[in-house]
């Protein structure tokens, strides 16, 4: 499996066909919050109560829509569906470097242990040759008696050059999870070599022993692909991976097949559907084809651009793309002309939507809480390797054609937007910044890939963007619609916003405090410097010291962190000062920013205006 992403469990073999050998069930996994283990085991009637009857319930209810008979389809109001093809997203089995190798895979793997006192702190030290591949570590307690975990721990893993590159909370504003223990296991591709230290700080009010399970694989003249039967003893299953698969499978669920078209294809007018979905930038440089896009666009037509295609935009001559330059696009992680690129670091943990504008008809019918795009593990992605490909928001909104409105911002920068002819009007260019990614093939996988991993949100995003509507029907009745009913957008205001960011440090011992300097970069930004409309967002764990610098107040948000709102600035800087946390738990990495500016009495972010520090405790 990849990292906590589930790969590998009963479940996932039960939902895959039946010609892998499988039972095309569907299947569902339900988590429960409640842990066996919090509390050192104690038993809490109304907690283990709850526990049972939310159980029960779940059975129940699992039971009832298994008996049901639930069937949906998409009503597209006889609009049609087409989208660009390109064999540079297939990927095959036979693309593997160890096939037609003689080079083999080396495993090494090693435990560490260490004795931990409790609410207590201590280090494992160890040694990674140079060249592997990839590197797995799972820190783990030692079962004590009948209780089959005997202690949960904050870690964080700490790289020979001194930075966090992985680190746990066991309770956090981001909690993940574990696969045992109450702990997780990490994936570090290309580790450094070198001496790296785990941090392990005790949360369990006994002694343990933790023990770190190290594992580094290295391929050796075999290319950088690792063959599953010397990693992990099973056979590479031969398979054929395609995102176009999702369109081919959305056949007979729509009044009209979708179409597929080569570029060369649109290059000569051929497309003939009314909606239009590119999911990568093969053909920016094919002027034919570029020109095709523009006067489809001209004639009414609606396009929707995810992933790479963003690529596109500058190179479009449409007044609906007009304003967004090659700088504007961010294309985070390795794009599928990089498959083997692994200095990929500004990729995202997965693909999502981070801050919703829930009046957005893209994100209409979709629940507030939903933001994953698509999931990694069945893709082979490792988590913190998930591709976006994103837009400048000043840009993104600087048009002087149509409506330009925004659905949502990642990091500050647009992930998913509009550019229609008018507010009303949900035809012109649509653009979602992940959705339909190629399979990675760098990771092990001996069971294959799968062709597309599109969330039922990222389905919602998508539908939406060509007006369609899911209708959902139970037992003969229509119990729900997704879509929405009336487009209307807001125009996104034009602000050239950019600051700059200066930190007196990168790495802190606990209870340091850092120096975070904010310089407005441009007219825009300075203006609102001097009317003390900026803000930037800090780690909640950080102690900001309100009397000094040009902190106005500090206001605690939902999600955990904080907005720290600086005085007026006439020159443009802003500075303060925050306390690293304390205490055991505080080794890790901690993201600062994005910057945020009032406007309109909205705080909007701006992007490429964070930065990351960690905290290394005093001792390791």
């Amino acid at each position: 499996g990849i990292g906590y992403s589930g790969t590998g469990y009963m479940k996932d073999w039960m939902s895959q066909p039946e010609e892998w050998g499988c039972l095309d069930m569907t299947m569902m996994t339900m988590e429960m919050v409640y842990s066996n283990i919090a509390g050192g085991n104690v038993y809490d009637q109304a907690r283990v109560d709850a526990q049972v009857r939310a159980y029960r319930t779940s059975i129940r209810e699992i039971a009832d829509h298994a008996s049901t008979d639930v069937e949906t389809e998409i009503e597209t109001d006889g609009e049609t569906l087409g989208y660009v093809t390109t064999d540079a997203l297939t990927r095959t089995s036979d693309d593997l470097s160890f096939l037609d190798s003689d080079g083999r895979t080396v495993v090494d793997e090693e435990e560490y242990g260490t004795d931990v006192a409790a609410s207590d702190r201590e280090t494992v030290s160890f040694d990674v040759e140079s060249g592997r591949h990839s590197m797995t570590v799972h820190p783990h307690a030692e079962p004590r008696g009948n209780h089959p975990a005997a202690g949960l721990a904050d870690a964080a893993l700490v790289a020979p050059d001194g930075e966090v590159v992985r680190d746990f909370e066991l309770v956090s504003e981001d909690r993940v999870g574990g696969e045992c223990c109450g702990m997780v296991t990490w994936n570090v591709t290309d580790p450094q070599a070198g001496e790296w230290t785990l941090v392990v700080a005790n949360r369990f009010e006994a002694p343990t022993r933790l023990v770190a399970r190290v594992s580094t694989m290295g391929t050796e003249g075999g290319g950088p692909n690792p063959d599953p039967v010397d990693a992990v003893g099973y056979q590479q299953r031969a398979y054929e991976s395609s995102p176009f698969r999702y369109f081919e499978d959305l056949a007979g669920e729509l009044e009209t097949d979708p179409v597929a078209y080569t570029v060369e294809e649109v290059a000569r007018g051929e497309v003939d559907t009314d909606h239009l979905v590119v999911i990568h930038d093969d053909g920016q440089d094919d002027n034919a084809y570029l020109a095709a896009l523009d006067a489809y666009v001209e004639s009414g037509g609606n396009i929707v651009l995810t992933d790479t295609a963003a690529n596109l935009l500058p190179k479009l001559d449409s007044d609906l793309a007009a304003g967004v330059s090659a700088d504007d696009i961010e294309n985070r992680g390795r794009t599928y002309r990089e498959p083997e690129r692994s200095d990929d670091e500004n990729a995202y943990y997965v693909a999502h939507i981070g801050e919703r504008n829930d009046d957005h008809p893209l994100l209409a019918d979709s629940l507030d809480s939903q933001q994953l795009l698509w999931h990694i593990a069945g893709l082979g992605y490792a988590t913190n390797k998930a591709p976006m490909t994103l837009v400048d928001r000043e840009a993104f909104a600087a048009t002087d054609a149509g409506v330009a409105s925004v659905a949502g911002t990642t990091s500050g920068l647009v992930s998913a937007g509009s550019r229609t002819r008018a507010a009303d009007d949900a035809t012109g260019i649509h653009f979602v910044g992940s959705l339909l990614p190629p399979a990675h093939q760098r990771e092990i996988h001996p069971f294959g890939m799968m062709s597309y991993g599109m969330t039922f949100f990222g389905h919602i995003v998508l539908m939406n963007t060509m007006g369609f509507e899911q209708v959902r029907t139970v037992d003969g009745e229509v119990v729900k619609r997704f879509g929405w009913d009336e487009f209307a957008v807001e125009a996104e205001d034009p602000l050239d916003l950019d600051f700059d960011r200066e930190t007196d440090a990168s790495v802190y011992t606990a209870g340091q405090t850092t120096r975070q300097t904010i310089t407005a970069t441009t007219d825009d930004a300075g203006d609102a410097a001097s009317d003390g409309r900026v803000a930037d967002t800090v780690p909640g764990s950080w102690n900001v010291a309100e009397d000094y610098g040009d902190v106005a107040g500090v206001k605690q948000l939902e999600n955990g962190r904080q907005r720290v709102v600086f005085e007026s600035a006439a020159d443009g800087d802003v500075t303060y000062f925050a306390k690293a946390p304390d205490g055991l738990g505080s080794t890790g990495r901690y993201e600062f920013g994005p910057v945020e500016v009032d406007v309109d009495g909205e705080w909007r972010s701006v992007g490429g205006t964070g930065g990351t520090v960690s905290v290394v405790g005093v001792g390791t």
